[in-house]
């Protein structure tokens, strides 16, 4: 079970902030998923592997990933006796213009940050000021955790190396840039010059998807931003692959076990 060390979401909704430690973590409870916010992991403690669009990590204590919207990324734990603690900062993207820091929406170009020892900058010293400032009932709290934000993502562009992963992702890639076109098995194999039985084992291995569950998924996720964005839902189901909203209506009840248009209005 969760325990929620520490809590907060900003009154405008910009974001929010999460301490969490978990005694027992099971596999189970972090499935593969994603969301429309960008998203700040800070690793804290455990045993266990992350991974973000078929990118996979092994992280120290303080590493930090950095998420952008919509984009697939699970845990893998090695052992479920080991405690697991993390930090997670939720942002809308309203949130860097709000600030006037538009500039930091750029260092969601990178995925995964170390920080040395001899760093000028550590985030423990920022989370450690928020969380002060969280458990100060006498302060305006909102203010001054927006304030401890920019001063964390200030940090973070000051992090000059980006770990490198252990998988490289040019079959993602290539899919989410061919979303809106059809895509096949035998086109995918094609064009990697790998076999259809080894690409499959591949990329199950690579993102715990099959490769149809997977394109699925991210043009589900498409369809909605792009609703989200303005478009019918009929326009939004074609231009993100479906070809006609019949087949994203199909897609959606088999995902979430309702209608789009009640799914959607809830959101």
């Amino acid at each position: 079970m969760d325990q929620i060390l520490y809590s907060f979401t900003d009154r405008n909704n910009l974001f929010s902030y999460a301490h969490t430690y978990t005694e027992h973590p099971k596999f189970t409870e972090f499935n593969l998923h994603a969301h429309d916010d960008y998203e700040i992991f800070i690793f804290l403690k455990g045993d266990v592997n992350f991974l973000v669009e078929g990118m996979e990590f092994c992280l120290n204590p303080y590493d930090i990933l950095l998420i952008r919207g919509n984009e697939l990324h699970q845990k893998t734990f090695q052992k479920d006796s080991t405690p697991y603690e993390r930090i997670v900062i939720s942002l809308s993207d309203s949130f860097f213009d709000a600030m006037d820091c538009p500039q930091y929406r750029e260092i969601f170009n990178a995925r995964c940050l170390s920080v040395n020892e001899d760093a000028v900058y550590h985030p423990e010293e920022i989370l450690k000021r928020i969380e002060h400032y969280l458990s100060d009932s006498s302060q305006d709290k909102n203010a001054v955790i927006r304030s401890c934000m920019v001063e964390l993502f200030h940090m973070i562009s000051q992090i000059p190396k980006e770990k490198a992963p252990s998988q490289h992702p040019e079959l993602l890639a290539y899919i989410n840039a061919h979303l809106a076109e059809p895509l096949s098995l035998d086109e995918l194999a094609e064009h990697f010059f790998l076999s259809k039985y080894y690409l499959c084992r591949l990329f199950k291995k690579m993102t715990g998807f099959t490769i149809n569950q997977y394109i699925i998924t991210k043009r589900l996720l498409l369809a909605i931003r792009l609703f989200r964005e303005g478009k019918s839902l009929s326009d939004a189901s074609t231009e993100a692959g479906f070809g006609c909203y019949e087949n994203f209506y199909k897609a959606y009840v088999k995902e979430f076990g309702i209608s789009p248009r009640q799914g959607l209005k809830q959101n």
